[in-house]
């Protein structure tokens, strides 16, 4: 008799399960595979202290139910075990304790985690190249492979990190397009008109864009809003990046780049260049872009 392989998925934000969906449903493929999802709860921290604040708690596991394939099995953190061992475990949370906006419990950081499994693979959530504060990140230390959609991706990483690269195409764009079939077209809100043919453009702009505290990354904003707003077959959906949220952070941007991100964000609206989409779904905002106009991610 074959024994039974168990994988195990940990998620750590439910908005971030489509950079798995692939990979679960080829586990789920197997026939000598038991699949396991667990979404686990994140606990905010104090902007100033960085103490974690466990009443800000954020888990929503019901929004991921109607994802997952039809033999995944969703499982309940409080009492499923993770001493029974696991093939592999599957991981997007990269930061363990080095995050400055959340973390989850100590026992579902990579270094725990490590000693349930044969291999522990960190899976990007990234649409594109790897943000620059990604180039190193806590859980890589302790993980035996980091998947990376394509051989260039790989070179954005520390050279250390090479023996565990592993190039795998991204499952992303296959769950854009499930998306897309589900949410169907995009309607232009603010400009009360359908998007009909407009070719729709997905642009985000991450704390770490404006971070920077140069009026460069302010120029190309305003390049690229002046550029749609000229050229009307073109829909713009802009976003502040959720990663690392810009309007929490506002504190520790100066004045003048805080000042001039909300003169652009005013005149992007005024002028109806497109939807201002400051929801925490960036692959839903993907999934009815027909492109993705953006630096980084």
């Amino acid at each position: 008799m074959t024994e039974r392989r168990k994988v195990l998925f940990v998620v750590y934000r439910t908005e971030w399960w489509g950079c798995f969906d692939s990979y679960c449903r080829q586990e789920c493929g197997r026939e000598d595979t038991e699949c396991y999802v667990m979404p686990v709860p994140r606990f905010e921290r104090d902007m100033l202290t960085s103490k974690v604040d466990f009443d800000k708690r954020y888990f929503h596991p019901e929004k991921l139910k109607s994802m997952l394939p039809e033999r995944a099995c969703m499982v309940r953190h409080e009492d499923f075990s993770l001493e029974q061992g696991f093939d592999r475990i599957y991981i997007h949370n990269p930061y363990d304790n080095c995050s400055l906006l959340d973390t989850v419990e100590w026992k579902y950081y990579s270094s725990s985690l490590k000693q349930y499994t044969e291999r522990l693979i960190y899976v990007p959530h990234l649409l594109g190249m790897p943000l620059s504060n990604y180039t190193v990140c806590a859980a890589y230390d302790h993980v035996d492979t980091i998947y990376v959609p394509n051989v260039g991706t790989k070179y954005v990483l520390e050279t250390k990190y090479d023996g565990k690269v592993e190039t795998v195409p991204s499952g992303i764009p296959e769950y854009l397009d499930r998306l897309t079939e589900r949410t169907g077209g995009l309607h232009d809100s603010k400009a009360g008109d359908p998007a009909g043919d407009r070719m729709k453009l997905l642009y985000c702009v991450s704390f770490d864009d404006l971070s920077r505290g140069t009026e460069r990354q302010l120029q190309e904003m305003r390049e690229v809003f002046e550029y749609a707003r000229q050229n009307r077959n073109i829909l713009l959906i802009f976003r502040p990046d959720e990663d690392i949220p810009v309007l929490r952070l506002r504190q520790q941007l100066s004045d003048a780049i805080w000042q001039g991100y909300e003169e652009l964000v005013a005149f992007f609206v005024k002028n109806r260049i497109g939807v201002y989409d400051s929801a925490s779904e960036l692959y839903e905002a993907a999934a009815m872009a027909d492109g993705i106009l953006c630096t980084e991610h």
